[in-house]
This record gives C-alpha cells, structure tokens and sequence, in this order.
C-alpha cells in the first residue's frame, strides 16, 4: 500500500524485481506469486492515481472494481505466502484447512459486491461504502467507494460496526 503515485511506480519496480528473482531462484511458488499479486495491486494504484476523482470514466471503474477484487483475494495469498514462508514444513491436512477457510474468507468478500435485497446495503461511513465504484482522493492512500451490500449486518453481525470486514480480519491477522 504506497503513499502516492511516485511511491507505487517504484514499488511496481521494485516488486517485478523481486517476483522474478524469486521465481528464478526456485522459491516455493507462492512466495513469486504473491509478491507478483502485491505488484499487481501497486499497478492498479498507479491507474487509480491516473483516473482519481473520475468517477464517470470506465477505467476509473474498472480500476475499482479489480482494487476489490484484488482486496476480496488477499486472505488467499497472504496464507498461502505464510505457510511458503513458515519455518516448519506445513502438513497437508493444515494447508487445506486454512487455505479452505481463506476461501471461505474471499467468498464473503465478494458476496458483498451481490445485490441482495434482503442483505440492504452498506452504509455511508462504512469502509469502501458509496453510491457507485469510483477510487477517490483519500487523507493517506486512494480510496475506493463502492455500493457494497451489508451481508454481515443481514447475518446477525452487528459487531461489525468494531470489525468492518470481520471475515478478512479473521483470516489475514
């Protein structure tokens, strides 16, 4: 997560570096595709610091939308880059458990995107929560808005108001 679009240039620079020397050095597979999947992520902020406050140009859209999707993934990639990184060998029984639940985790993600009537829809204030996609101008980092629904509240989640993404929370720290 870079600062400005100076600082994502340069670590899209940088992460390509690392994702090919990774892959080419034999490192287990996860560790090049998630530094290639954060390199990825720097790209698409760079094409959102390019489309910022554009809200009607579809690559503003288009760029918010793969931002979400890129987010909605991450449980998978960061568990899959711990357990390459781990010092002890994983059993196979664990590394289907927790990529299963990081799964489950990116499901929940992207059911947020569905408009399910019954499930309302977030709230303004809420993290990523607007009328349309569109990145924006943020205090520290692009930000992204979205009409995402508010499944957690519609499942008896009210905590969420403390854990806005409860099940990313839950599968990445």
């Amino acid at each position: 997560m870079c600062w400005s679009e100076g600082a994502s240039i340069a670590m899209v620079g940088l992460g390509t570096v690392a994702t090919v020397v990774t892959a080419r050095r034999g490192d287990p597979g996860a560790i090049p595709v998630a530094l290639g999947f954060f390199t990825a992520m720097e790209a698409l902020q760079v094409g959102g610091y390019w489309t910022v406050d554009e809200c009607q140009s579809t690559a503003n859209k288009s760029v918010t939308v793969l931002s979400y999707l890129h987010i909605a993934l991450q449980p998978i990639v960061i568990n899959a880059f711990a357990m390459a990184v781990a010092p002890t060998e994983i059993a196979a029984p664990m590394r289907r458990l927790v990529l299963t639940l990081a799964t489950l985790a990116t499901a929940m993600l992207l059911f947020r995107l569905a408009p399910f009537e019954w499930a309302g829809t977030c709230s303004p204030g809420d993290p990523l929560c607007g009328a349309s996609f569109c990145t924006v101008t943020g205090t520290w980092h692009i930000g992204w808005e979205m009409p995402l629904n508010d499944i957690w509240y519609a499942l008896g989640m009210p905590f969420t108001d403390v854990v806005p993404f409860p099940f990313y929370v839950a599968s990445v720290f």
